[in-house]
Parts: structure tokens; C-alpha cells; sequence
């Protein structure tokens, strides 16, 4: 009989996109069925969580699971209660007696009198102790705490980084994996991290270069000193700090401190095109006569900046813009600037005059 034992190390959990994890976590909160997402470091496992407890407006209770001992799920404290029972000394006469008694507090209380539904995310289970593990796999499936019935509320999610990321994962226990619904891996969309970033405010910048050059949105290696790679958290952060107004001459040294140096040097880079543009303001003000670009490089900055100043006052300039860059014969980009510009508040921005009349005109490239 063949041995298929290193074929099956060889299978991976499932991928699934951001979005694809977000409708997953909704359906699965509802049914309470639980959830182990995987991934490495910084792309997005919590913020999912935190978005579906939003979106369901349920009750969210995060466990740092590396950092917990077993006795906070096997129950603790115990408290003497006096006259809680009786013992007899002699025939005929009884006297009180104090007991122990389990009683719960903070986490634990809310996960046996939850009244509506309340989702559990333990994050990075990978990195907690064998103990603390053994612990979670005894309340997930016998959902007791020392014999105190968990809420039917209650659903538990987990998330943990893979052993490959040197982030301190130890083996996972077969029979707690066996405790989840199914295991995902989180990885990152290119097309949805864009969409996100232009919806949350991250500098124009910083979603133009991401755009330009996709491969740094999560080039994540682990590395055995102080050094930094690009994750979408570190992409996020680098959206901060350049937020911050950091001096020319300080950029190189300190987003390297944020991404790394080789992606910091191509995002410095990046940024000299913006001191090439026409003041985007004057282009607002004056979409009628404003320089159209010919540099595909200049011509996506542009985009950008002016989607990144989209608001219901600006979105008739922009799109009389974008109808002359159309004239001119950059349709792609035009397109862009548009779209890029409705999905910084799309309630609003794509119910404005200016928008809808650009959608009639070109319903083909929206869908596209």
C-alpha cells in the first residue's frame, strides 16, 4: 500500500478573497457555525471580523489567545459561598456549610449569558500554548465552561498566521481543527484592496502607487532582524505616515521603516510624478482648460489626485474633465477617474446630476 501521507501535507486550505471572506463570516455568524481563517501577518483576518460584527450589528468579543492561560476558559474564579449547602454532625442536627462555586466573570460571562448573537474571535490561536488550545477545543465542542452552558448565541471564529511566516505558530491540535466548519486562507485582491482604499480615505498617493505597481500590496518575507516587508497593514500605515507631512529628505529612511527600503524607494519615486502635475485645484477649477497629460505615468496621478478630492461640489468638474481627457483619446483613464471618483462616498457622489448623466453615456465601460 503506497504512502500518500506527504501528498496530503501538500493540500492547502481553501483561498478566498476579502469580499468572499466577509459573505462567508455573515453566513456562518447566522447559522453560528465556526470559522479558522489563516494568513500571514498584516492582511486584514481581524478587520474582517470586526467588519461583519458591524454589518450584523452583533456583539464582538476579541481573545488574544497567545497571551491567555487555560484556566481563563476552564473557569476560574471559585468563590466560598457561605450556608450554600448542609453536612450533618450528629443525628438529629445539621449545620451550614461554605462551597465552592464557579462564578464567571468578563468573557466568560458573556459567552453564557449572551441573549442575542455574539461572535468570539480568538486571535492568533496558532501562536497559544498547546494547553490553552486543548482548552478552546473543550468549550467548542461541549460548549460548557465548567459545566455552565454557553449562550447558543455564541459563534466562534479564530484566526492564526501560517508556520512559514515565523510568527511564532506552534502545531494546531488535529481534533480542535476537526472543531471548525472550515479552514480559509485570507489572501489579498488586488481590484477589492483598491476599492476599499479609495472608499477608507488612504492617501491618493499611496492607492495610485499601489495601482501602478500591484506587487508591493502584500509582498510579505519574514526576516530575521528589525526590517519590514509590504502588507496591507504596512500599506495602511504608509498612508498614515505620509499622511504626517514627513520632510523630503526623512522619506526614504522612515516609510522604509514602514514597508522596507526597496519598496520605499519606488514609492519615493512614485511620488516625484505628483511634483510634475498641474495643481489639481486649478484643474477643478478650470476642467475646461486645464492641460490633459500624455504620460500614462502622470495621466494615473491625475486620476488620483482629482478622485481623491472628490466631492458633490467637484464631481461635475471631474467629470467635465474626464470627457475631455475622452476627446483626447485616453477613454481608459477617463473611465478611471470617474469611477475612482463615485466609489469615495458611492451613496452619495454616484447619485449626483454630473455622475448619472456620465453613467447613461457610458452604462458599456461601468460594466466592464
Amino acid at each position: 500500500m503506497s504512502d500518500d501521507t506527504g501528498a496530503r501535507d501538500t493540500i492547502a486550505e481553501p483561498v478566498v478573497t476579502p469580499e468572499e471572506l466577509f459573505q462567508l463570516l455573515v453566513l456562518c455568524a447566522k447559522a453560528r457555525h465556526p470559522v479558522l481563517i489563516t494568513g500571514s501577518p498584516g492582511i486584514g483576518k481581524t478587520d474582517i471580523v470586526k467588519q461583519v460584527g458591524e454589518y450584523l450589528s452583533c456583539g464582538l468579543q476579541i481573545s488574544h489567545a497567545v497571551v491567555d492561560s487555560p484556566l481563563d476558559w476552564k473557569g476560574q474564579p471559585y468563590a466560598w459561598i457561605p450556608e450554600c449547602a448542609s453536612i450533618s454532625e450528629t443525628a438529629g442536627s445539621a449545620r451550614p456549610y461554605p462551597k465552592a462555586a464557579f462564578i464567571p466573570y468578563g468573557d466568560l460571562e458573556n459567552l453564557i449569558n449572551a441573549k442575542s448573537l455574539l461572535i468570539h474571535f480568538a486571535d492568533d490561536l496558532g501562536q497559544a500554548s498547546d494547553m490553552v488550545k486543548a482548552a478552546y477545543m473543550q468549550v467548542q465542542l461541549g460548549r460548557k465552561i465548567n459545566g455552565n452552558k454557553i449562550s447558543d448565541d455564541v459563534v466562534f471564529f479564530a484566526a492564526t498566521n501560517r508556520k512559514q511566516d515565523a510568527a511564532g505558530v506552534t502545531r494546531f491540535l488535529e481534533p480542535l481543527k476537526d472543531r471548525y466548519h472550515t479552514i480559509v486562507e485570507l489572501k489579498t485582491d488586488f481590484k477589492q484592496w483598491i476599492k476599499w482604499a479609495i472608499a477608507h480615505d488612504i492617501a491618493h498617493e499611496v492607492w495610485t502607487w499601489i495601482r501602478m505597481q500591484p506587487q508591493f500590496l502584500n509582498d510579505f518575507v519574514p526576516t530575521s532582524d528589525f526590517s519590514r516587508t509590504p502588507t496591507p497593514r504596512a500599506i495602511h500605515q504608509l498612508s498614515d505616515m505620509y499622511k504626517l507631512g514627513i520632510p523630503k529628505e526623512m522619506r526614504m529612511r522612515l516609510f522604509g521603516g514602514t514597508v522596507g527600503s526597496k519598496a520605499a524607494v519606488n514609492f519615493v519615486t512614485h511620488l516625484e510624478y505628483y511634483a510634475k502635475l498641474q495643481d489639481p485645484e486649478f484643474i477643478l477649477a478650470n476642467p475646461d482648460k486645464a492641460r490633459i497629460e500624455q504620460e500614462p505615468a502622470l495621466l494615473y496621478t491625475t486620476c488620483g489626485s482629482l478622485a481623491g478630492r472628490a466631492t458633490r461640489k467637484t464631481m461635475s468638474a471631474i467629470v467635465k474633465y474626464a470627457d475631455r481627457m475622452e476627446d483626447a483619446g485616453f477613454m481608459e483613464f477617463s473611465v478611471l477617474l470617474v469611477k475612482d471618483a463615485g466609489l469615495r462616498d458611492a451613496n452619495v457622489l454616484m447619485a449626483t446630476p454630473a455622475f448619472i448623466d456620465w453613467a447613461s453615456r457610458h452604462h458599456e465601460q461601468i460594466a466592464l
